[in-house]
């Protein structure tokens, strides 16, 4: 599994080191735990510093496209929730649902 996300950095925080945090929950909101067995919760973390290309309009928003792969990511039937926090702050919450695959035959 991988996500892929779009970070809209607003103009006066240019050339700013921010940290960015992805997190992975239940729909209770509980941490979900790799399948490996190393008791790690699904999570990723960076950080992200945008530069003002030349000819970009004062005020503009500079966008940062960014893919996160979850390689081996496997989940049980169920409800979840992406969290994505930017400098300690939850910017995004992007909840989702797993079903089980239908019956053939």
């Amino acid at each position: 599994m991988s996500l892929a996300i779009l970070v809209a950095v607003p103009w006066n925080r240019a050339n700013q080191r921010l940290n960015l945090e992805i997190n992975l929950l239940t729909g209770d909101n509980e941490p979900v735990f790799s399948a490996s067995g190393d008791e790690q919760p699904v999570r990723a973390e960076g950080e992200l510093e945008m530069g003002r290309p030349p000819g970009t309009r004062s005020g503009s928003d500079l966008n940062a496209c960014i893919a996160v792969p979850f390689d081996g990511l496997v989940l049980p039937a169920s409800d979840y929730v992406w969290t994505i926090q930017i400098n300690n702050e939850e910017e995004a919450r992007i909840p989702f649902r797993v079903d089980n695959p239908p019956m053939t035959g």
